[in-house]
């Protein structure tokens, strides 16, 4: 972080998240960083829609506002544009977040979006802080270099931050958002359910689709089981207790992108044995 000059010390900061999940292009971010902050400066209704015009405008002319590009001319009748486009430059108080550095397209080289924070901070007195898994980031890196993630963190990183989230508790509350039998339910697989998803790298984002999606196959399961003439009641906990177990790691090889229309015949096919029927759940 570099300091502050004693003429901005009373100016508030400005707080720009970008995410870079995607991104495959160093102008990708400049235009994000841009577009973050052009609708921070105007700060009205409807600026997002105006955002959405201004980036066919930019393509077209190949540059954006702080690279060069006059925008007196190009918007010469709007005066809060042009008074927004003049602040842009100022990055004296502006804190910049990138986020989801490790989620970048793999056409981006890691060494250039450094390179490109590292400009920002020692020639635009940037102040910036990244977000990111240092796992992803280093694996990348080692691909190509034993050494090179160190050598870049060494230049650029100046002071870390680890964040360890405690996944049982975050878990246990996002199971505690949902009500009745579905909540007890949950709550009783609770270790289970923590289990499987610290052993997939703690992707929270996942079991949140897991849960708002078995709530219907849960639902769905209990009133095939209350339908059923051999009264299967009383195993039903083990019936919902085994099809949580074959439906997560589902969801995260789903998730994942590694199931495919040709598994479905080898789940039913290894499925079809099962005490209860996977007819009535593949669909």
């Amino acid at each position: 972080f570099p300091t502050r000059r004693s003429s901005d010390l009373d100016k508030p900061f400005k707080f720009i998240r970008i995410s870079l999940f995607g991104v495959s292009t160093i102008e990708e971010i400049q235009e994000k960083i841009f577009f973050e902050l052009y609708a921070s400066i105007l700060n009205k209704k409807g600026v997002k829609v105006i955002t959405g015009l201004l980036i066919g405008v930019l393509k077209k002319v190949g540059s954006i506002s702080f690279l060069g590009l006059d925008f007196n001319n190009i918007f010469n009748n709007n005066d809060d544009i042009k008074t927004a486009i003049m602040e842009l430059n100022n990055y004296e108080n502006i804190i910049l977040c990138f986020d989801d550095i490790d989620r970048k397209s793999s056409n981006l080289n890691l060494a250039e979006v450094y390179g490109f924070i590292n400009d920002l901070v020692e020639n635009k007195r940037a102040k910036v802080i990244l977000i990111a898994n240092e796992d992803t980031l280093m694996q990348e890196c080692n691909d190509y270099n034993k050494d090179s993630y160190s050598i870049l963190r060494e230049k650029v990183i100046g002071i870390s931050f680890p964040f360890k989230s405690d996944i049982s508790k975050i878990i246990n509350s996002l199971i505690s958002s949902y009500e009745g039998d579905y909540e007890e339910f949950l709550t009783a697989h609770s270790s289970y359910i923590v289990e499987m998803v610290e052993n997939k790298g703690n992707n929270l984002r996942n079991l949140i689709f897991f849960f708002e999606h078995f709530k219907k196959i849960f639902l769905e399961t209990k009133n095939i089981i209350s339908a059923e003439t051999n009264n299967l009641e009383g195993i039903k906990e083990s019936i919902l207790s085994d099809i949580l177990k074959f439906s997560l790691p589902i969801c995260f090889e789903y998730k994942l992108g590694k199931l495919t229309n040709d598994n479905i015949k080898l789940l039913k096919d290894y499925y079809s044995d099962s005490f209860f029927r996977i007819k009535d759940f593949i669909k």
